[in-house]
């Protein structure tokens, strides 16, 4: 996988999610969001993608961030109570420095790296974001807005000749990130279900026993 060209991954795993949608996974995984927003979410990502804007002479922006930065902003809009934003915003924040310094390290020392120095702060953030939350539309603020900010401080931090955010490299790391974090909150999801169904059976059984 690491071998691949940058970007190759977030094609495919695109593509796979736009399949997966097509088919009727969207109420299984991602039931919480409409189906017309996931639509128009997966129609305005690749379009915008092709286009990078000059902000200015030290930053560059994918056009493709702005999608995904509407959509963070739509899913924190939807949270509710309001004490839960401030939550979401604050890990987001602790992501984004999480993801930053790690990456930092393992380029300055490559003792500190497991998989590579690419994948991983993405590894070490996409594990702290699975302590913190579980629902789609806090993954998607968390992952969206940290790995962005942190990826710029972490281009800061290497004194590049600027910052350039929405990178084929990015994409790849966002795409897997919010996959990875998804399947495993709807796996835990479907354990804690089963075992709730499982105590519930078997206190039923004793309490037909009992009589």
């Amino acid at each position: 996988m690491i071998l691949l060209n940058a970007g190759t991954i977030a094609l495919l795993v695109y593509l796979i999610v736009l399949i997966l949608l097509s088919s009727g996974w969207r109420e299984v995984f991602i039931s919480s969001l409409s189906y017309r927003s996931c639509l128009l979410f997966m129609i305005l990502f690749p379009i915008a993608a092709l286009f990078t804007v000059p902000i200015h002479s030290t930053l560059t922006l994918n056009m493709g961030v702005m999608v995904l930065l509407v959509t963070a902003v739509y899913c924190l809009d939807k949270l509710d109570p309001w004490y839960r934003k401030i939550y979401v915003i604050t890990v987001t924040l602790l992501i984004g420095v999480v993801y930053a310094l790690f990456g930092h390290f393992v380029i300055l020392d490559p003792i500190f790296i497991w998989v590579s120095s690419r994948w991983d702060p993405v590894i070490v953030s996409v594990a702290c974001v699975l302590l913190a939350v579980q629902t789609i539309e806090e993954q998607l603020i968390i992952i969206t807005v940290g790995f962005l900010f942190g990826d710029a401080i972490m281009q800061g931090m290497t004194g590049g000749a600027g910052i350039t955010l929405g990178t084929a490299a990015w994409y790849d790391q966002w795409w897997i990130s919010i996959i990875t974090a998804r399947l495993c909150a709807w796996s835990l999801e479907c354990v804690m279900l089963l075992g709730k169904n499982t105590a519930g059976f078997f206190y039923e059984r004793l309490k037909s026993w009992k009589k």
